[in-house]
């Protein structure tokens, strides 16, 4: 999949938001939608554009609640077939305007444009992910956070095409930057290791569990979720983790469950809700130790973001060994504490000791930064040093230990400042400067 929507919002701009060349269409017969092609030996292709339209509009519209497209002036929804700007991809590109000030959300018509190059094959999954695109410029175009408008398109290619799923292999690089969290994106990662990522498409889990576990896991969760981003003016509150927080009762607690859930990834025990699973999707561990060496203090090699994991492997763990960790931190923040043996429910806490009995010889062990009290989305994003203390297991009182359950929820070098500004954007998809408190190892 190559979407260049959020490129083209960060250079709307200067693009101007200009529409695609266009020598003939076809309307489609089911839905408001014209198929327009600049070649006319591409015009048979508008049978495939339009009947993956109606497919999407049937499951991310009619079954999952997500808000219809907009209309623009003809009352069309416009998917041109064309090269200018696809790159051998697609975009969605909308006006930025609030086109209807009476029903409360910065909403706006958008249209498609999808590469002539694109095979047959792959045509279905890219209508559906632009399409979600669509609906998302109709409900909240003022959303500054790409990885909920690229991680929700793709899920909406698996929930469009379930026997297709989405590709893996987004997902490997979601699945190899875990302390970057929830606020990062691609361009993020570009300014912060210098390696260009996919990271934001492969958040794609974050979003088929966010619905598994709070709608129907064909895409109602994620359109409550998106519902509850929507914005009535610029000011992007409530921002993304209200609406993570307005959907789970406790984003926090959703954001723990998850991390668990994303530790099984690429093994024998993923998860039902995952999608085309794959080994090569294994959550990237920091750091990997032998049971010899506990007791032990480990810190991360990269500090992780707000909502960033870090995840450790402890080894050849003896049977019935209990291990207590504890994290302790300079920084003011919240620690979110996660560990699990694969086949079975995790212990958690936060801010507090937890106590795990591995059930195999082998535990994961997940730090999560959760922010200060009162983090907010818009906030600048910050690693923060932690240090993780794993020991045997004694005798403890019951009110220092917890063995809170998600009832199935399913040597370190000191950090530097890195300020970087993204590329010249229209101000709404403007992230703030970004201050990285991070050393990143090598992949």
């Amino acid at each position: 999949m190559i979407c260049h929507t959020t490129a083209m919002m960060l250079m709307s701009a200067h693009f101007g938001g200009g529409r695609p060349d266009s020598l003939g269409y076809i309307d489609s017969e089911q839905r408001p939608a014209r198929c327009h092609w600049q070649n006319a030996n591409q015009e048979w292709r508008c049978d495939l554009v339009l009947q993956a339209i109606d497919d999407a509009w049937t499951t991310q519209v009619d079954e999952a609640g997500f808000d219809p497209p907009m209309p623009d002036d003809d009352g069309l929804l416009d998917i041109y077939i064309t090269s200018e700007g696809t790159k051998g991809g697609a975009y969605t590109l909308g006006p930025y305007e609030d086109e209807d000030l009476s029903d409360g959300k910065m909403g706006c018509h958008a249209f498609i444009a999808i590469s002539p190059n694109i095979t047959d094959m792959k045509f279905p999954t890219y209508i559906a992910h632009e399409f979600q695109h669509v609906v998302q410029f109709a409900t909240d175009f003022t959303e500054p956070t790409s990885l909920i408008w690229e991680a929700t398109a793709t899920a909406a290619e698996a929930w469009t095409y379930p026997d297709i799923g989405y590709d893996p292999t987004y997902v490997w690089d979601f699945q190899a930057y875990p302390w970057a969290g929830l606020l990062a994106d691609g361009y993020m990662l570009m300014g912060t290791v210098g390696t260009w990522t996919y990271y934001e498409y492969g958040a794609a889990p974050w979003v088929t569990h966010l619905d598994a576990v709070y709608g129907d896991k064909a895409g109602s969760g994620a359109a409550q979720l998106w519902s509850a981003l929507i914005n009535d003016n610029w000011n992007n509150e409530p921002d993304f983790l209200d609406a993570y927080d307005a959907l789970t009762g406790d984003w926090r607690t959703a954001l723990i469950d998850f991390s668990a859930q994303r530790a099984k990834l690429g093994t024998d025990y993923a998860p039902s809700w995952l999608y085309n699973t794959h080994e090569s999707i294994a959550i990237w561990v920091d750091q990997e130790i032998d049971f010899d060496v506990v007791p032990t203090n480990l810190e991360p090699t990269t500090a992780p973001f707000q909502t960033g994991v870090t995840y450790y492997r402890i080894t050849d763990i003896p049977d019935d060994t209990s291990l207590q960790m504890s994290v302790t931190s300079d920084d003011d923040v919240l620690w979110g504490l996660v560990a699990l043996s694969l086949d079975s429910d995790p212990v958690w806490g936060i801010d507090e000791p937890i106590t795990h009995t591995p059930t195999n010889s082998e535990t994961i062990v997940g730090v999560i930064n959760l922010g200060e009290e009162d983090f907010d989305a818009d906030d600048y994003p910050d690693g923060s040093d932690f240090v993780l203390s794993v020991e045997v297991a004694v005798a403890i009182e019951d009110d220092v230990t917890t063995e809170n359950s998600c009832g199935g929820c399913s040597t370190h070098n000191r950090p530097h400042d890195l300020l970087w500004l993204y590329l010249p954007m229209l101000w709404v998809f403007m992230r703030r400067d970004q201050v990285i408190k991070t050393v990143v190892a090598d992949r």
